[in-house]
């Protein structure tokens, strides 16, 4: 899965989706996207670290 094409799809997801919502939706997710990237790259960390050699 490549990274880029990844967010670049969610992201354009993400802003169909915000269009249909009510805005109080929109920024509680937007607060939440970094804890969200930030869980995701501790994910791939370690699954890299303990991928079975």
């Amino acid at each position: 899965m490549d990274l880029k094409k990844f967010f670049t799809k969610s992201l354009l997801q993400f802003i169909q989706i915000s269009k249909k919502v009510p805005k109080i939706y929109v920024d509680n997710a937007l607060a939440l996207f970094p804890v969200i990237l930030d869980s995701y790259f501790m994910y791939e960390a370690y699954t890299l670290e303990n991928a079975p050699p």
